[in-house]
């Protein structure tokens, strides 16, 4: 039995799946927080400075996108808002028809770049 077990992790290793089903790996959450810290070790700036960085360039990309304007990250992506006109729709406990109001929704697109480094 623990020989089974040490061969399914080999395979596992290998080809990312265990006995031939993909394996579901754990993600982990890369917070503000954590962006502000790495910027300060990288840079070699204060925690207080690197904060003063990554909200100013949050910021910077939250009122381009209430101007309706697009923002744009060469390599990296792009955001920009979409607009969904309003509708009716059904409340799926009851059926009754609900009216849904017009929405503006921010959308980001994957650039060339972060969408190749991803997929080596």
């Amino acid at each position: 039995m623990y020989m089974v077990e040490e061969q399914a992790e080999t395979i596992q290793e290998r080809d990312g799946s265990l006995n031939g089903q993909p394996v579901r790996r754990r993600e982990q959450v890369v917070n503000k927080s954590e962006l502000i810290q790495t910027l300060a070790e990288e840079v070699g700036v204060g925690v207080e400075e690197s904060t003063v960085i990554v909200d100013t360039f949050f910021d910077s990309i939250r009122e381009a996108l209430q101007e309706g304007n697009r923002v744009e990250l060469r390599g990296f992506g792009s955001f920009k808002m979409k607009e969904y006109e309003g509708y009716v729709g059904r409340n799926p406990k009851t059926g009754e028809s609900v009216r849904v109001k017009p929405k503006r929704m921010p959308f980001f697109k994957a650039g060339k770049g972060l969408v190749d480094l991803l997929n080596e």
